[in-house]
């Protein structure tokens, strides 16, 4: 099944910027592609945010190190600015980042997560990826997606689990507390954590692995880290467990889409996928985007939804991504390569267009910038 599945669903993609927030208007043309050789060591998962220039792009490596890249827009062209900037060492694979007026902060998350001892290590950073400031709050279990940005106030939050309860944590761009809220799903033991900015503030999901099968749980908290619609509970009812869901939210329709996989009676992987309301009413039921399909990541063009996904069913194993309407119609492509072996990838927006950055093994590791157009 080749290197893609490799990539372990440690962290996850997806603290940028929402729509309204759009940095400067600058997107990839239609049909180009940008590529850059990196040069660096064979990631394991990677994380893409659009900064007030560009992007910056972060991946994790096989010694479990946190490296950084800065790409700006030159005479209309994307060019690089910053190259594999060393951010963190000996994390446990999981981090994330978001950008916060001019900062880029990057949470990296340690510990051993069987003794419940995680700690997180919040790195604040400039366009250069130069560091600003750090700061470590122990203790703090995090997910997949360790941190988001409101669209509406600027704001971080991040989550942890705390033997019984989840703890929704309102930070400053150095990790500092600035506000808590907990909800107690304690009898869900939840697991595979995840928070993205939203229409009223942030959505956050996690698996309530109690249940049988295993369900996602979705909910809409407002600025001030309150339940505003939900728990839902988020299945395909097919019968079998969900496995590293993601949600997004999407400005113009005001919608939610959730992705994950889960096995079938073959022990293959199927992904599925679906669309919440504004008060999370479900569009349709949950659909089959696709099998053979793992590690289903999220962007949106602020009405309809691009999920990317490894396709292990292919031959080679490469990056395909799925558009997926409000209304439930979906066109798939695969990605833009050049004959390599697909690596990690991730799916970011910015000025309304989404993009999946995704790294291939060519001999040496390029990273790609794909605009996704309808």
């Amino acid at each position: 099944m080749g290197l893609l599945l490799a990539v372990t669903a440690c962290g996850r993609l997806g603290f940028d910027r929402s729509d309204d927030d759009a940095p400067d208007g600058s997107t990839l043309p239609c049909g180009a592609a940008p590529k850059f050789a990196v040069g660096a060591a064979v990631p394991r998962d990677m994380v893409a945010v659009a900064t007030p220039t560009g992007f910056a792009v972060f991946t994790v490596d096989q010694p479990l190190n946190l490296r950084g890249w800065s790409f700006d827009w030159t005479a209309g062209l994307l060019a690089s600015v910053a190259q594999d900037v060393a951010i963190d060492i000996d994390i446990t694979g999981a981090f994330g980042a978001a950008t916060i007026g001019d900062d880029i902060v990057v949470a990296a998350v340690h510990g051993t997560s069987a003794a419940l001892t995680l700690g997180s290590t919040y790195h604040a950073l400039d366009a250069t990826l130069a560091e600003r400031s750090n700061a470590t709050v122990a203790g703090r279990v995090v997910g997949v997606e360790p941190i988001a940005m409101s669209g509406r106030t600027k704001a971080l939050a991040g989550l942890r689990y705390e033997g019984g309860d989840i703890a929704v944590h309102g930070l400053a761009a150095n990790g500092t507390d600035l506000a808590t809220r907990t909800m107690n799903v304690g009898a869900e033991k939840p697991s595979e954590l995840g928070i993205v900015p939203a229409g009223t503030g942030y959505a956050i999901t996690w698996v309530d692995v109690m249940a049988s099968p295993n369900v996602t749980k979705l909910a809409l908290l407002d600025d001030s880290l309150a339940v505003v619609y939900g728990p839902v509970t988020v299945s395909s009812g097919t019968g079998f467990d969900t496995i590293r869901p993601v949600v997004r939210w999407a400005l113009a329709s005001n919608t939610y889409a959730v992705a994950w996989y889960e096995k079938n009676d073959a022990g293959d992987d199927d992904l599925y996928a679906q669309v919440f309301d504004a008060t999370l009413q479900p569009r349709f039921a949950a659909k089959l985007v696709q099998g053979s399909a793992v590690f289903p990541k999220l962007a949106t063009d602020g009405t309809a939804f691009w999920i990317g996904y490894g396709n292990y069913g292919a031959s080679p194993d490469r990056v395909d991504v799925a558009r997926l309407t409000p209304d439930g119609a979906m066109t798939i492509r695969s990605a833009v390569m050049g004959g390599g072996t697909p690596l990690a990838f991730a799916m970011v927006e910015r000025a309304g267009q989404a993009v999946l950055v995704y790294a291939e093994d060519n001999g040496g590791v390029d990273v790609w910038f794909d605009p996704l157009c309808p």
